[in-house]
């Protein structure tokens, strides 16, 4: 079956996503080109690691399962805000209701101004499946047990430089 390669180049500003769709190309490796290409141009050369390649088989259907808010791409190489829901992310979120399925308390990324508690629990195979690492929505290695901390140190300074 005949596949497509959709490039796209994404990035947050001022706390809103800039997504332009560059091209359509028959093949990953001529989409890789045009990345060369455009990391060279106004704009473009600020942003050089915000360029995504998805590929598509032509007259096959996407997301026939629906999809969820957490569906949405997020830039592997800029820690999140640590006051956001990660929602799905989570271990205590419920899929089916769409909202925290937590009993004891509200998360202060729900409700800062009512909670100054973090509830967060990663949900490690979600993160897997998005290609996010087990670290990802954790703002400080202070959050971990003690085992874990040299090597979030270690990783978050590898994918973010802090």
């Amino acid at each position: 079956m005949k596949k497509v390669y959709l490039l796209q180049h994404s990035y947050e500003y001022d706390d809103c996503e800039e997504t332009k769709i560059i091209g359509i190309y028959s093949s990953k490796e001529k989409a890789d080109l045009v990345i060369e290409k455009y990391k060279k141009l106004p704009g473009f050369k600020h942003y050089p690691d915000c360029f995504f390649i998805d590929g598509y088989k032509i007259d096959e259907d996407n997301w026939q399962d629906g999809f969820l808010r957490n569906s949405v791409k997020w830039n592997i190489y800029k820690k999140p805000d640590e006051n956001k829901c990660p929602e799905s992310f989570c271990f205590l979120w419920s899929v089916s209701e769409e909202k925290c399925d937590r009993a004891f308390g509200k998360c202060k990324r729900e409700d800062a101004t009512n909670s100054n508690r973090d509830f967060y629990e990663p949900c490690e195979a979600e993160l897997e499946k998005f290609g996010l690492p087990w670290f990802y929505f954790i703002p400080s290695e202070e959050k971990l047990v003690e085992e874990r901390r040299e090597e979030y140190r270690r990783e978050s300074k590898k994918l973010w430089g802090v």
